[in-house]
C-alpha cells in the first residue's frame, strides 16, 4: 500500500460494493505459460543456434512481434486478488476498452519472420540456412513487393523443401532463387 493511502487525512477507503476475485496459483501460472516468447529470450535462442548477430536481430526483432496476440477474458475495475486464500496478493486492475465485452474475442495472430523461421527449422531446416534465405530473397522479395510475411504465399513447409533440394542437390541455388 502506498504510503499516503495509510495516511489519517487522505480519506481514501476501498470500494465495499465491489467484490474481490481470487485467481488460483494454476490459474496464474496457466496465463504465465500461454504468454508468447519474449523477443529477448528469442534473440538469445538464435544466438545458441550459431546464428550472427545481424541474423538474430532481424529474426527477433519483427513489428509483428509488437501486436498483441491475446485478449483478457473479463474486464475488472477495482481491486481484487490472486493466489491461495490465505495468501492473497492485491492487485489494481484499471483496464478501460470501449468496447463490449465478450466472452471470447477471436484474434487473428500474426506471423513474424522469427515464427516462420521457427516452423522451418521445425520441419528440420539447417539454422544458418533458413535465416540466409529469409534474411536474403524472401525479404527483399517482401521489400519489393511491399508485403509482409503474412502475406506471401511462400510457406515454411516449401522453404523446408526448398533448401533440402538445394542441399541435396535436386536443383541449384539459382533454380531456387526463380
Amino acid at each position: 500500500m502506498r504510503k499516503k493511502e495509510g495516511l489519517a487525512d487522505y480519506r481514501y477507503f476501498p470500494e465495499p460494493d465491489l467484490p474481490s476475485v481470487i485467481l488460483s496459483q494454476e490459474y496464474v501460472d496457466g496465463i504465465q505459460n500461454s504468454l508468447p516468447e519474449l523477443p529477448e529470450e528469442k534473440r538469445r535462442r538464435y544466438e545458441k543456434m550459431g546464428l550472427g548477430m545481424q541474423d538474430v536481430i532481424f529474426l527477433a526483432n519483427d513489428k509483428n512481434n509488437e501486436t498483441v496476440s491475446f485478449v483478457f477474458n473479463f474486464q475488472l475495475y477495482g481491486c481484487c486478488c490472486y493466489g491461495s486464500a490465505k495468501q492473497q496478493m492485491p492487485v489494481r486492475i484499471a483496464w478501460q476498452s470501449s468496447l463490449p465485452l465478450r466472452r471470447h474475442m477471436p484474434v487473428r495472430r500474426l506471423q513474424s519472420r522469427g515464427e516462420f523461421f521457427d516452423a522451418t527449422l521445425a520441419k528440420g531446416a539447417d539454422a544458418k540456412s533458413a535465416a540466409n534465405w529469409i534474411m536474403s530473397d524472401i525479404a527483399a522479395f517482401m521489400k519489393n513487393e511491399k508485403l509482409t510475411i503474412n502475406d506471401i504465399k511462400l510457406t515454411p513447409e516449401e522453404l523446408f523443401e526448398l533448401i533440402a533440394s538445394i542441399k541435396g542437390e535436386i536443383i541449384s541455388g539459382k533454380i531456387g532463387k526463380e
